[in-house]
């Protein structure tokens, strides 16, 4: 703008009829042209200072306009920190809340796993006691049922013991009645005079045949009548009982549950005992002192 002004300043149009006044004073002579070169002098020397004017305002403004250019970055910066700073601290209140949401989110959570682990606990520990409770059932029922069975195993022994001493009763009124000589089944008790009934069934018990008649003076201990099976006791072992022929009734329990062993080896030693008690009847008797 300057070096434009001052071109345009530089050449200045010269004035109207300027040429006719030139050339009258070339005819005056020298005087006069002192007086018009001192016209021109002055209207230089003016247009000049009011160039030199214009071109010191136009600095004037291309400085400050330059100072103005140059702090427009740093305003404009300014500016961007002061918008960047405004959107944070309206950001602020919206990530506040969203961390707190998060922060709430993660307490529910944390407070579910604690409430979760404590179920688990109280599930593993209700578990534990009705594992318990199933063996102690278990165990109660196992060791009722294992009284129950040993009382109804006491309850058959008795009843049999009693059973077995009716029947005794019974052989011998037969006996009386027979020359006493015991039957050997329970169909000829039918007709005795006591008109009592054996109280098991008749298969529960048979009659021991010795191939003669067993009579009223036969060894006491001999073995008239027996359960026709062994019955095994809740422990695992095998009982049976037996009517001698002095009313009694014995319990035979051998530890290998082989009875017709113990039979016989009882037999065997009944016949001895009845051997050394006739020949002791002897020994008493008037014809053999």
């Amino acid at each position: 703008m300057l070096s434009t002004i001052l071109s345009t300043h530089a050449v200045q149009p010269a004035p109207s009829g300027l040429a006719v006044r030139l050339a009258e004073a070339s005819l005056a002579g020298v005087a006069k042209s002192g007086t018009t070169l001192t016209l021109m002098t002055t209207t230089s020397f003016k247009a000049g200072i009011a160039a030199t004017a214009i071109a010191a305002a136009l600095a004037v403004l291309w400085v400050a306009e330059r100072h103005s250019l140059n702090k427009l970055p740093e305003e404009n910066a300014a500016l961007r920190q002061q918008i960047s700073q405004r959107d944070k601290l309206l950001q602020e209140p919206q990530q506040a809340t969203a961390l707190k949401t998060d922060n709430d989110e993660l307490e529910k959570l944390r407070r579910e796993h604690a409430e979760l682990l404590r179920l688990r606990g109280e599930v593993g520990v209700l578990r534990e006691a009705k594992e318990k409770q199933q063996i102690e059932l278990a165990s109660t029922r196992s060791e009722n049922a294992k009284w129950t069975a040993i009382a109804k195993a006491e309850a058959i022994r008795v009843s049999t013991i009693n059973a077995l001493k009716i029947l005794g009763g019974d052989c011998y009124s037969y006996a009386r009645h027979n020359d006493g000589v015991f039957p050997i089944n329970l169909g000829q008790m039918e007709g005795v005079p006591t008109g009592t009934h054996f109280p098991l069934g008749t298969n529960s018990v048979e009659f021991v045949d010795y191939g003669q008649p067993v009579t009223t003076n036969t060894a006491p201990y001999t073995i008239l009548v027996r359960e026709r099976e062994p019955r095994q006791l809740p422990d695992g072992s095998w009982d049976r009982m037996y009517l001698f022929a002095d009313g009694s009734v014995q319990e035979a329990a051998p530890s290998d549950g082989d009875f017709d062993t113990w039979e016989k080896n009882w037999i065997q030693q009944q016949a001895e005992w009845e051997q050394k008690r006739a020949a002791a009847r002897q020994a008493r008797s008037p014809v053999a002192q």
